[in-house]
């Protein structure tokens, strides 16, 4: 209704002013004027409609609904409009609103390019990317050299893996723009899926070199120089980008992902805190938070995180694989649990049937709950998971036994731990029979000389040298699904393993005459090993044992900061770290033990490969290796198992080991 006293004359009058400051740039007067006309007359088309594009302009989503929604009762048919409500309620993340607002201004508007690619974006924040791609194609249509089309078409064939087209997508976005920023952003987000973490961050320092304020590129280019494990330039990159926008969630939670893989784990809950107050239903931080609670064995808390995170977005893979993880942890793994855990892994996998993480993480419960033969055929996932290895881009095939090596020249390699090396080349023994012409083995240095004792026709090769040629190369750990292990047809003959016998005769010699029972001991591994935290002790918790009669030796060369005190003060315990060169030198000192006790540790796997009485202390959660509820092992016929009977209860552990020594002496 229309004041009395204004005349429709003197309200157009209004509006032509408005609209010329509006034309202008100057927002904050037009909408003033605008406001005059609408407190005379409320439901004003022209000044609703001019006041909700300066509300959208502005960034005030809410009121340019408001008065949008007022504008489209008088005009039904208006196409911008509905086209400028889009944009408001897709800001406002009401992506179905925004589609059908977007679908009506189409119906109106056929030929409106905007329409089309908008449409595009609210289809693809409700994860229809291939509907997405069809917009997107059908803006391009009608306009060829829409740019911006063309790179967010390729941000959906992206979240569709279909990354060769998304690569394409973006280089036209470029061809046709080659000052667009965000397509090269793009662009490097699709290598990093590659895992081309240098062509990706080359990427983001042209998009930063285009538009030095791009905050969005800097953190990206962090994830990246993560990936690439060039930590402390990953900090530097997201810190950059905190500086540009000291209120983007996503560059404290990209920089907490920095410290959760240099495992600073304090310091990475600390970011994730940061980016879920600014952030509140940013789930992809609380599962990140929930990891790093994860691996402080804080299970509780990881479990809320992961729930929360869930239930803010229950499609979420990695959260769905740190819950699993969780379960396996917080429960003792039996059939109840291993279902609890399996069920998150077979989720994600509903999800994603391409997910490597689930795949893989779904092979380490089969293997832990000694279902070998689909464990072993899903544990070869691990070179796609997003924080592994990558296979070795040999142009020889892969060999996994399916296929006749009689007369080839076979390269097996080792891929991951030491202990892991120890435990799985046994199955060299069993390549021979298959007539290979030639068997090359590869494996670190500090191993050359140990596996040299295997009792097979054997090339050593020292890791980073060069490696003759072959026909067949097969990784270590790939061997027990090469050769179809079951729990049934574990390779176990010991020892396979052996001292040399000069080396045994130099400890023999060192140490003298025996006057009580030899017993080594390994208390803690290696500190760079993932789940360090988890499997090793501090030597003070080994202490009631060295009141026992009987003569301790050190068995491992890397001795910790906070275990020099206890080392020092304990006369019981011989140290020989300063002689422990390789592992043939352990091994010659094991082969003058009586027994070994271990935590899971490579020193573990040794003494069982040469066929010595070990004990080997395991965490609640063990390694997949170890299996459940047994105090034996089929790969070590040598080994007694005593396992924590709750998280981090070593004691028991201690005074389990204690009570056998008791019989044993």
């Amino acid at each position: 209704m229309k004041n009395k006293g204004t005349t429709s004359a003197q309200l157009n009058e209004m509006l032509m002013k408005g609209y010329s400051v509006h034309q202008q740039g100057y927002l904050k007067e037009a909408q003033a004027i605008y406001q005059q006309i609408l407190n005379r007359q409320p439901m004003h088309f022209d000044a609703l409609q001019l006041a909700g594009a300066i509300a959208l302009e502005t960034k005030h989503y809410e009121q340019a609904l408001s008065l949008l929604s007022k504008a489209i009762k008088l005009q039904p048919n208006h196409g911008l409009i509905h086209y400028n409500l889009g944009i408001a309620f897709q800001e406002l993340n009401q992506f179905k609103s925004a589609i059908s607002s977007y679908d009506e201004a189409i119906r109106l508007n056929p030929d409106f390019a905007s329409s089309y690619s908008n449409r595009g974006d609210a289809l693809q924040a409700t994860n229809q990317f291939t509907a997405a791609i069809v917009s997107y194609d059908k803006a391009i249509d009608l306009n060829p050299d829409y740019f911006e089309a063309y790179s967010n078409r390729g941000n959906a064939l992206q979240s569709l893996k279909q990354y060769q087209e998304a690569m394409a997508s973006y280089e036209k976005a470029i061809s046709l723009n080659p000052h667009f920023a965000e397509a090269y952003s793009n662009r490097g987000n699709v290598l990093q899926e590659l895992s081309q973490f240098e062509a990706a961050v080359g990427c983001y320092d042209q998009a930063i070199r285009l538009n030095p304020h791009y905050f969005e590129a800097y953190s990206n280019r962090g994830n990246a120089l993560r990936k690439a494990k060039f930590y402390d330039v990953a900090i530097a990159s997201h810190e950059q980008a905190l500086k540009l926008n000291p209120h983007y969630a996503e560059a404290y939670c990209n920089r907490g992902n920095v410290y959760l893989a240099q495992r600073s784990l304090d310091q990475a809950i600390v970011d994730f805190n940061k980016a879920i107050n600014l952030k509140p239903q940013f789930f992809e931080a609380y599962s990140n938070r929930g990891r790093a609670y994860l691996e402080l064995s804080q299970y509780d808390k990881a479990m809320a995180d992961l729930d929360k995170a869930l239930k803010i977005n229950p499609h979420y893979i990695p959260a769905l694989m740190h819950r699993g993880n969780t379960i396996k942890e917080l429960k003792p793994v039996n059939a109840f649990s291993a279902k609890q855990a399996m069920a998150n892994y077979d989720q994600a996998i509903s999800i994603d049937p391409e997910c490597a993480d689930a795949y893989f993480n779904k092979s380490l419960l089969k293997l832990l709950l000694g279902e070998y033969e689909e464990g072993w055929a899903l544990y070869e996932w691990r070179w796609k998971v997003s924080e592994g290895n990558f296979l070795r881009g040999f142009k020889q095939p892969l060999w996994l036994g399916e296929s006749s090596i009689e007369d080839k020249t076979v390269l097996i390699h080792a891929e991951q731990g030491l202990g892991d090396s120890i435990q799985f080349c046994r199955y060299i023994a069993m390549i021979e029979p298959l007539l290979p012409k030639e068997i090359l083995l590869e494996g670190p240095r500090a191993l050359i000389s140990l596996l040299s004792t295997l009792k097979s026709r054997v090339t050593f090769i020292e890791q980073g040298n060069a490696i003759p040629e072959f026909d067949l190369h097969c990784p270590m750990m790939s061997l027990p699904l090469a050769f179809k292990t079951s729990g049934f047809t574990i390779p176990a003959e010991i020892p396979y393993l052996f001292a040399g016998e000069n080396k045994t005769k130099l400890w023999q010699n060192k140490l003298a005459k025996k006057a009580h029972p030899r017993i080594g001991i390994a208390w803690s591994g290696s500190t760079s090993h993932k789940n360090d935290h988890n499997r090793s002790l501090l030597l003070k918790q080994f202490s009631p044992l060295f009141d026992l009669p009987f003569e301790f030796h050190c068995l491992q060369n890397e001795i910790r900061p906070n275990d020099l005190e206890a080392l020092n003060a304990l006369k019981q315990l011989h140290q020989h770290q300063d002689e422990l060169i390789d592992f043939s030198d352990t091994a010659a000192l094991i082969e003058n033990m009586d027994l070994v006790i271990s935590v899971d540790t490579s020193v573990a796997h040794l003494a069982g490969s040469m066929g010595k009485k070990v004990f080997i202390l395991l965490a609640f959660a063990p390694d997949y290796r170890w299996m459940l509820d047994r105090s034996d092992s089929p790969w070590y016929p040598t080994a007694t198992l005593f396992r924590q009977p709750e998280i981090e209860d070593w004691e028991s552990v201690i005074e389990q080991v204690k009570l056998a020594l008791l019989f044993l002496k």
